[in-house]
């Protein structure tokens, strides 16, 4: 028996196996930095009003509604990482992506080069520079323009179906390339790579990236930081019970659209036509996803938690069951460092590139979905995804009015005791044996 997860359960869980956790790994000598453990105790708090809060009312007929604040840890929450996934995405669409056909290209490395690039940002970059010049050279030979311009808008993933640590690139590249023209920049469109060409383009990122890493260890620090990310997998690897390795992809053998070369994939077998503005943003949703999602979490009656799969591994599994401390471990690792941004522009797209005030969408003159900026708001974005309006009354319609803006946990506490709120953090399921 397995019963979904809710927010209020997953912070639950959080909060009473973080210390196990972090015991398991001094036990172990395993290094967890300070910042690993702060963005894990925010994200046990996360949807919890008494943390903070906005409080709103309806005039008319005396409603309250109190919007909890949100932890910002995008990468493994699930609440903050679906607001930065709806939020990413309809900003991709309406201001940065072109309305020409989409390609989705999925980068994948051998080891241990993914665990090396959780932990060195400077290597990462290489790699996705590598990637974007080989692309380019890609286009520029398929779409017949050699002096044309492409650009891509690459998402690190940090993780498998199965909450693991493997680092792994997710790009969306126009099908083609862009020209510099006497009138203004024309599109070139190129047409579908062949499994030739998807060869030949996997064999020069190969021998790219080969030479990249060459560069790298040539100038590597001997007296770098210590390599937390992977120790901090291992770790989970060495306390769960040894069950064979499930494969983040299903077992469906894929041949089209795939090539490989010394351990390394390339696959481009997603793409969306320029005026399927739906698919563009429901493409933009999947690649920007947070690692963690409600819906395939549940918790068993022995306290594991339940992991569902993306799809049937290999061997035919479905799910995972992790122990609590093993979950908490997993979800660590797949943080990034600070500093180390998850959306890389480059090309045509990025910031101080010639053409891209001639690529990107024209602004509406006067936008209605948002004032301006990359971030939505909360209101104008809820809207959007679920077409609700939270700033209006359920009851009578009238729109809310914002009475006042709570941080910290002795306000919150008060003002919440004083609204007749339960004045305890999220509650502690009682079903689970042991708890």
């Amino acid at each position: 028996m397995h019963v979904p997860l809710s927010m209020s359960d997953l912070g639950s869980l959080l909060t009473q196996h973080t210390d196990a956790a972090w015991s398991a790994a001094s036990e172990r000598e395993v290094w967890v930095p300070a910042w690993r453990r702060r963005v894990v105790a925010r994200m046990s708090h996360c949807g919890d009003p008494h943390g903070g809060f906005v409080w709103l009312r309806c005039t008319p007929c005396g409603v309250d509604r109190v919007v909890a604040v949100s932890c910002k840890a995008s990468a493994v929450c699930p609440r903050c990482g679906g607001r930065r996934m709806a939020s990413l995405a309809a900003h991709l669409v309406e201001r940065v992506l072109p309305r020409v056909r989409l390609r989705q290209w999925v980068l994948t490395l051998p080891q241990p080069l993914p665990r090396l690039l959780a932990w060195r940002p400077e290597l990462l970059a290489r790699v996705l520079a590598a990637l974007s010049r080989t692309l380019q050279s890609d286009l520029q030979l398929r779409s017949g323009a050699a002096d044309g311009q492409s650009g891509l808008v690459a998402f690190v993933q940090t993780f498998t179906s199965d909450l693991r640590l493997f680092v792994h690139v997710h790009a969306l590249v126009p099908d083609g390339v862009f020209v510099a023209t006497a009138n203004g920049t024309q599109f070139v469109s190129a047409p579908p790579p062949t499994q030739v060409s998807l060869q030949a383009t996997a064999d020069a990122l190969a021998g790219s990236v080969q030479r990249v890493c060459q560069r790298w260890r040539r100038g590597l620090d001997p007296e770098a930081a210590p390599v937390d990310a992977a120790q901090l997998n291992r770790l989970a690897q060495q306390v769960e019970p040894a069950v064979p390795r499930a494969s983040p992809r299903s077992g469906r053998a894929r041949r089209r659209w795939v090539a490989r070369c010394a351990g390394l994939e390339l696959h481009a077998g997603v793409s969306v036509a320029a005026d399927d503005d739906r698919g563009r943003e429901r493409l933009v949703r999947y690649v920007a996803r947070a690692a963690v999602s409600l819906q395939r979490l549940s918790l068993e009656a022995d306290g594991t938690v339940r992991v569902q799969l993306k799809g049937a591994s290999r061997s035919g599994r479905t799910h995972v069951r992790l122990r609590p401390e093993v979950f908490v471990l997993r979800l660590a690792s797949l943080l990034l460092p600070p500093g180390v941004n998850r959306v890389r522009y480059f090309g045509v797209f990025a910031p101080a590139a010639p053409l891209r005030r001639h690529v990107v969408p024209p602004l509406p003159p006067a936008p209605v979905s948002r004032p301006g900026g990359r971030w939505i708001r909360w209101q104008v974005l809820l809207r959007h995804v679920f077409g609700v309006d939270p700033r209006r009354c359920p009851q009578c319609g009238a729109p809310l009015r914002t009475v006042a803006t709570l941080q910290g946990r002795g306000r919150a506490f008060v003002v919440l005791r004083w609204l007749g709120w339960t004045a305890r953090g999220p509650p502690r399921p009682r079903w689970v044996a042991g708890w």
